[in-house]
C-alpha cells in the first residue's frame, strides 16, 4: 500500500471520493424534485430545509470529499499522485453522510441522531482533507509541488469546518441534555451553518474553477497566492464572529450580528470572483485558454456570482440565492474537469452548449423570481435529460473512438 511522505498510510483507490459524489447526485435529485415542488406549490417544505439539503448533502460533499479527493492528490505532487490518506477515516465520515441523509430524508423523528451524524461526517472529511495537504509539506521538498488556489482553498474550508462544527454540535448536544430537542430546534441551529460555510463552499468553488483554467493555461502560483490570501480574511470575517456570538451563554443570540458577518465574509469572495473573472478573461481574450466543457462551466460560475453580487449592489436579489446557483455551476465544471483527466473524448458541443444554456436560464428565471419561478424549475426539469444526453453522447464516443492515453493509462 502506498505511503506519503510522512510515513502515513494511504488508499490506492477512488473508491470514497466517488461515493461522496454519488450522495451528492442522489440528493441533488431528491432536492431538485423538492425545489420544483415548492416552486409549483405542491410542497410545505421551507426555503431553509431546502437550502441546509443542497448545501449540506449535495455542495460540501461534492466540492470536499468528492473533487477534494479526486483533484487533490495530482495537485500536491509534481510526480505521480500521491494519495488520499487515512481511508478508515474518509470511509467513516462517507458512512456517517449516508447515514445521516437516511435518517433526514426517511425518519424525520431523528433529527438529533441525523444532525450529529452529519457533523461527524462533516468532520471526518474536513481532517482528511487537511492531513492530506499538511503531510504533503513534510519531509523532503523534492517531488513537492507549490500549493496552487485550489490546495488553498480546500485547507482553508477544512479549517473552517474544523472551527464551526464542533461548535454547533456542542450546541445540539447542550440541548438534548436540558430535555427533548424539537425538530424545528435542530433545523436553526443547522441552518445557521450556511452562514460561516457559505464563504467556504464559494472559495471552494472558484478553486475547482481555477483548477480547470491551470490545467489548460498552466499554474498562477502568484494569483493563486493572492487568491488565497482572501479566502483566508473572508473565512475570518465570517467564521469567528459567528463562534463568537454562537456561543453565548443564553438562548438568545443576535441573529442580525451572524446574518451581518455572514454577509460581509460572502461580499469578500464575491469581489475574489470578480477579480478572478478579469484575470482570467482576459487569458481567454489572448487565446491562452481554449472553452473546454469545465473552462466554460467556470467561466459560468464567475459570472452567476458577478451578475448576483451586482444585483445585490442594486438591491434587487439575493446574494446567499446567487453564491448557491454558482455553486451548481461549479459541480458540473468539477465533472467535466475529472472527465477531461480521465481522457474521456470530449462531449458533443451542441449537447454541452445545451446543457449550459437551459442551467444559466433556469438560473435567471430563479433569481427573477415571481412568475418566472414556474419556468426557472421546467427548465432546470429540462436539464436533466440534457445532462444524460452528454453522459451518452461521452459513452457514443469512447465507444467508437481510439484509445486515449494519459498518464500511462489507456482510456476510452
Amino acid at each position: 500500500m502506498p505511503q506519503s511522505v510522512s510515513g502515513i498510510r494511504s488508499s490506492g483507490r477512488d473508491i470514497i471520493p466517488v461515493g461522496y459524489i454519488l450522495i451528492a447526485v442522489i440528493a441533488a435529485a431528491f432536492g431538485g424534485a423538492s425545489g420544483i415542488r415548492m416552486a409549483a406549490g405542491y410542497s410545505e417544505a421551507s426555503d431553509a430545509v431546502h437550502g441546509l439539503v443542497m448545501t449540506g448533502f449535495v455542495v460540501l460533499p461534492a466540492l470536499f470529499g468528492g473533487f477534494g479527493g479526486l483533484f487533490l492528490p495530482r495537485s500536491l505532487s509534481r510526480h505521480l499522485p500521491v494519495r488520499m490518506p487515512c481511508a478508515p477515516l474518509n470511509a467513516a465520515g462517507w458512512v456517517c453522510f449516508l447515514l445521516s441523509a437516511v435518517l433526514f430524508e426517511f425518519f424525520p423523528q431523528f433529527p438529533l441522531s441525523a444532525a450529529l451524524s452529519w457533523c461527524g461526517g462533516a468532520l471526518a472529511m474536513a481532517m482528511v482533507i487537511m492531513i492530506a495537504i499538511l503531510d504533503s509539506r513534510a519531509g523532503s521538498r523534492e517531488g513537492v509541488r507549490p500549493l496552487d488556489f485550489f490546495a488553498w482553498s480546500q485547507l482553508f474550508a477544512g479549517f473552517a469546518l474544523l472551527l464551526t462544527l464542533p461548535v454547533a454540535a456542542a450546541r445540539l448536544v447542550r440541548f438534548a441534555l436540558a430535555g427533548p430537542v424539537t425538530g424545528a430546534a435542530v433545523q436553526d441551529i443547522m441552518a445557521s451553518l450556511v452562514i460561516p460555510m457559505t464563504p467556504a463552499l464559494l472559495m471552494a468553488a472558484f478553486g475547482i474553477a481555477a483548477l480547470a483554467m491551470e490545467r489548460v493555461s498552466g499554474p498562477r502560483i502568484a494569483v493563486g497566492r493572492w487568491m488565497a490570501l482572501c479566502a483566508g480574511v473572508a473565512l475570518l470575517v465570517s467564521v469567528l464572529p459567528w463562534m463568537r456570538v454562537f456561543t453565548r451563554s443564553g438562548e438568545g443570540f443576535s441573529e442580525q450580528t451572524i446574518l451581518m458577518t455572514g454577509h460581509a465574509g460572502a461580499a469578500i469572495s464575491v469581489i475574489t470572483g470578480l477579480v478572478f473573472a478579469c484575470f482570467w478573461g482576459r487569458e481567454l481574450w489572448r487565446g491562452k485558454l481554449s472553452l473546454r466543457p469545465s473552462v466554460l462551466w467556470s467561466f459560468g460560475l464567475l459570472m452567476t456570482v458577478a451578475a448576483g453580487g451586482l444585483m445585490v449592489v442594486l438591491g434587487s436579489g439575493s446574494l446567499h440565492g446567487a453564491v448557491m446557483s454558482g455553486l451548481l455551476f461549479a459541480l458540473f465544471a468539477g465533472l467535466y474537469l475529472r472527465s477531461e483527466e480521465m481522457g474521456w473524448p470530449n462531449p458533443s458541443r451542441v449537447m454541452v452548449g445545451g446543457h449550459f444554456a437551459l442551467v444559466a436560464a433556469g438560473t435567471l428565471s430563479c433569481a427573477m423570481g415571481g412568475v418566472f419561478l414556474p419556468v426557472g424549475a421546467v427548465l432546470f426539469l429540462l436539464s436533466v435529460p440534457a445532462a444524460v444526453g452528454v453522459l451518452l453522447s461521452i459513452r457514443y464516443q469512447m465507444r467508437f473512438s481510439a484509445p486515449v492515453h494519459v498518464g500511462g493509462r489507456v482510456s476510452g
